[in-house]
């Protein structure tokens, strides 16, 4: 579990939210403005093309942040289906509480297009792995595996339990 957990740390994408307001704002009659989450769930003219290397660009920015104890950062990358999962204060607990390796960089080596989704090889040291990226919005996405996601079920308090039980934290 404790190896899902890294997986489910690592991976995902998109345009960073900002702001602390989701409502629209008219500037001089001109068009509509937002900031905050309507901004992030809104595609813009600098949304990531619907590539592989698209995907495999905004996997190497989750995997960065996540690399350099950015938790909260690389959760921010993560789907919308993916976030009411787990909060972004819990992920953060979860991590702080079971500290996963920070400093030792991920490499994305390849991407691929399969049935909408990207699937994405990453390597760590001498660790391959590959994890599901949606495209959501305009921009690239994680999405946690199965396993992950079961865990997330459990809540962060559960989840940190039976990761100390095992061994894994």
């Amino acid at each position: 579990m404790h190896k899902k957990i890294l997986i489910a740390g690592i991976a995902t994408f998109a345009l960073a939210l900002a702001g602390c307001s989701s409502k629209p704002t008219i500037v001089s009659g001109g068009p509509i403005h937002t900031v905050g989450p309507l901004a992030a769930a809104t595609p813009t003219p600098s949304a990531q093309p619907k590539t592989a290397d698209a995907a495999k660009v905004a996997a190497q920015l989750e995997v960065d942040r996540y690399a350099a104890g950015d938790f909260g950062g690389a959760w921010d990358l993560w789907a919308a289906s993916a976030k009411t999962l787990i909060s972004r204060d819990d992920y953060k607990k979860l991590l702080a509480t079971c500290v996963p390796i920070t400093g030792l960089p991920f490499t994305v080596k390849e991407a691929r297009l399969e049935d909408g989704k990207a699937i994405v090889n990453v390597e760590r040291a001498s660790f391959q792995f590959t994890y599901t990226m949606e495209y959501e919005n305009g921009a690239w996405r994680f999405e946690p595996d199965a396993e992950s996601i079961a865990g997330y079920k459990k809540g962060v308090d559960k989840l940190i339990a039976d990761e100390k039980a095992s061994g894994d934290c």
